[in-house]
């Protein structure tokens, strides 16, 4: 039989220009992400080992012949009614437990630009869950399974519409996207790391020194996000931290188990969201600005998905993540630069559409993290008119200026206003050195005299290296002139002495 798999894939490849490799139960049995970026000859074809385990062949997606696999779907009407919105009547296969449609996709670039982020592999979640588990667009750097191939459940791959005469049917960006989104809502498929499997238990059995504050992160997150008590929470962890090697000193592990649990149920951990600070920008009534923002988090970031069929936005979700990533497209040309990136929990976004919290509290924050970013820095000074334009979706006033919105920037009392009300809900601390000083915001520092002391110690670390400096200059010139001094000792000696010669010889 595999003299018979090696002659049909001889047969795929020189009839219908396809790149194809042996599998045993899906399993590829030679190298093959080599011809993604190469043509493959009949020879590489022959070279290549089938030997006894060969139980199949695969297609390779190359980005021009694509495949879509609908997983775990037993509606053929269903695949039917796609093949048709497409203009497709062959090529259509009915796999161990579901379906396959190969095609050839007219222009590549298109569809990148379309769906708006570069994959190899996208996964559609179905409208309708009764109709399939979900489904994926093959692009690239990936293969899929053809006839006559055996599936691991015995059955064999077939072609449902006869065997094809002719290569697969070229279908456009365009019309491949419109058609699909009507079933499915997408989701960039999650890259996948080695380390992926079984990270949880690996964790678990502790880790080393410079990996503790990352994987305590990562294990209460998960707990948390399985709504497992405080006391339970604590008791695993404590038990965990005597694995870690060392482990992280008592007093400082009960703050950060503190800092995690204030973090969490504030929404600013856990379930959180992504999106560029321009979409504040979008001229949309609020409710439809943060439903829009929400759709494009999901599709982009591939976050939270139920919050897309809670909301009921389904049919509506691909519609506004490339409305979206048009709008945040558009700003960064006209601006030059790219965005920042906000990560906001989504209890909060949620309080803003339930009315339980304002909307103008909510840009307000969005514009101080926006500036405090993601880096290693604890608090940051920040200026009222900063807070005020990124608060409105813009980075500066000039971006502001370049705009054509009506919005006016929150007034000096809006704003302080703002901030205490962001205080009291503990989102934000906030503390000024002394009146004529921009103001500092932090995000991580527990209370409002911790930030107190950050910002004192740093300022009385400049100020104490600043002396130091100053020490050292004077020390250097100190040290400069005594060298000096000495040269020009030593300058009129030599005079004194080539004086003295001088009146010798005459």
């Amino acid at each position: 039989m595999m003299n018979d798999f090696k002659k049909i894939a001889i047969k795929y490849h020189q009839d219908f220009d396809l790149k194809v490799i042996p599998i045993n139960n899906k399993k590829p049995l030679t190298e093959w992400k080599s011809y993604k970026d190469k043509e493959q000859t009949l020879q590489d074809i022959d070279s290549i080992n089938w030997n006894t385990q060969t139980n199949g062949i695969a297609i390779i997606q190359d980005g021009k012949f694509i495949s879509l696999d609908f997983d775990k779907c037993k509606d053929e009407g269903f695949i039917y009614q796609i093949a048709n919105e497409l203009n497709i009547n062959s090529w259509i296969v009915k796999s161990g437990d579901g379906f396959h449609i190969h095609l050839e996709l007219d222009n590549l670039k298109e569809f990148f630009q379309l769906i708006g982020k570069k994959s190899g592999c996208y996964t559609l979640e179905p409208i309708k869950k009764d109709l399939l588990d979900h489904a994926e667009i093959r692009i690239i750097n990936h293969y899929t399974v053809l006839p006559p191939s055996l599936h691991q459940s015995g059955k064999e791959y077939k072609f449902i519409t006869g065997n094809p005469l002719d290569k697969p049917q070229k279908v456009s960006a365009a019309l491949l996207l419109s058609t699909l989104k009507k079933y499915f809502v997408f989701q960039k498929q999650k890259e996948t790391t080695k380390n992926n499997p079984g990270e949880f238990e690996n964790l678990l059995n502790g880790v080393s020194e410079g990996q503790r504050t990352n994987a305590l992160v990562k294990l209460f997150g998960i707990y948390f996000n399985q709504g497992f008590d405080k006391q339970f929470i604590t008791k695993n962890l404590e038990l965990w931290n005597k694995q870690n090697k060392p482990p992280i000193e008592e007093t400082e592990f009960s703050k950060q188990i503190k800092y995690l649990f204030h973090r969490y149920s504030k929404g600013l951990d856990g379930v959180f969201h992504q999106f560029q600070n321009c979409l504040l920008a979008l001229n949309e009534p609020i409710e439809l600005k943060l439903k829009k923002i929400l759709c494009y988090s999901v599709i982009e970031f591939s976050s939270n998905f139920k919050i897309i069929s809670n909301l009921n936005l389904t049919d509506k979700a691909n519609d506004y993540h490339l409305e979206c990533k048009k709008f945040i497209n558009d700003y960064e040309t006209r601006s030059q630069r790219k965005d920042m990136i906000l990560r906001i929990g989504e209890k909060m976004i949620l309080s803003v559409l339930k009315k339980q919290l304002e909307y103008y509290l909510f840009s307000v924050y969005c514009g101080i993290v926006s500036y405090l970013g993601r880096g290693n820095k604890a608090a940051k000074k920040i200026s009222n008119d900063i807070i005020s334009y990124r608060a409105l979706g813009y980075k500066n006033e000039l971006d502001f200026l370049m705009s054509e919105t009506t919005e006016k920037p929150l007034s000096k009392y809006k704003l302080r206003k703002a901030v205490k009300e962001l205080e009291k809900a503990n989102f934000i601390r906030s503390f000024k050195l002394k009146r004529a000083e921009m103001t500092c915001y932090s995000t991580k520092i527990q209370s409002k005299e911790n930030l107190a002391s950050y910002v004192t110690k740093i300022k009385t670390n400049r100020i104490q290296k600043r002396i130091n400096e100053e020490l050292l200059r004077k020390e250097k010139l100190k040290e400069l002139e005594e060298k000096q001094k000495k040269y020009m000792d030593l300058v009129i000696e030599n005079r004194k002495n080539e004086s003295c010669l001088h009146l010798f010889h005459n």
